[in-house]
């Protein structure tokens, strides 16, 4: 009796192992088959020291470095814009000094006295020709001291330095309100005279300005006057 209710325990026991058993088996056969007709793929995302990271921690550290990027393009822009808009202005103000130096005058003259009328007449058909550093011909090119000592010399028969300083020395000094068309007006930096220009009436010179200008007119006072002579002796 004792080994028959040995046997039927012994059965009892492997019917519940194996009905215990069949879930499992078919759970894991379920499991394969979703797995064969489709593929889960995770990517898990670790910081610095190799643990992963929560999804919204990731999500939330790509925006603030998208944004981070976006502010930094957004101020290299900015900053270039300004560089630009400053160029842009240093540029436009530099024109605006040199605007009345390049600025063509056409040559007023209404000269009474007959001397000064002809000075200014001889002077003003050299408007156009070239400046040449050292030259003293009109025709050939000259410079500033060499145009007024060319004119005075063939125009008037008086004789002139050729330098800029000299010139400034000659003759009497008279003041703005006296200088009249035939007078010499001298422009400088600090004491230095560095310019000569002959005075035509009306407000205006006739000057040997640059080599890329010429013999030109201009306003009388587009530089500061440093002195005003009068070489005629009248």
């Amino acid at each position: 009796m004792t080994n028959k209710l040995f046997r039927t325990l012994k059965i009892t026991c492997l019917c519940m192992a194996l009905t215990a058993a069949l879930p499992i088996v078919s759970f894991a056969d379920e499991q394969t088959a979703v797995n064969e007709n489709k593929k889960v793929v995770t990517i898990i995302h670790l910081d610095e020291n190799g643990n992963p990271l929560e999804k919204d921690k990731q999500t939330e550290t790509t925006t603030e470095s998208s944004e981070e990027n976006t502010d930094t393009a957004s101020e290299e822009k900015n900053t270039d814009d300004t560089a630009a808009d400053s160029a842009e202005a240093e540029e436009a103000d530099a024109d605006e000094e040199n605007a009345d130096d390049e600025e063509v005058l056409e040559a007023e003259v209404d000269v009474e006295d007959d001397l000064r009328s002809e000075i200014v007449t001889y002077a003003l058909q050299f408007v156009g020709n070239r400046y040449k550093y050292g030259g003293t011909n009109p025709n050939t090119g000259v410079d500033c001291s060499g145009f007024t000592s060319y004119v005075m010399r063939h125009a008037a028969g008086v004789e002139l330095p050729h330098s800029s300083g000299g010139q400034s020395r000659m003759g009497r000094v008279v003041s703005s309100s006296e200088m009249r068309p035939g007078d010499i007006i001298s422009y400088g930096s600090g004491k230095r005279i560095n310019h000569v220009a002959l005075y035509i009436g009306n407000g205006q010179i006739v000057h040997a300005s640059t080599e890329k200008t010429g013999i030109k007119v201009s306003r009388w006072n587009y530089r500061t006057p440093v002195r005003i002579v009068n070489v005629l002796g009248d």
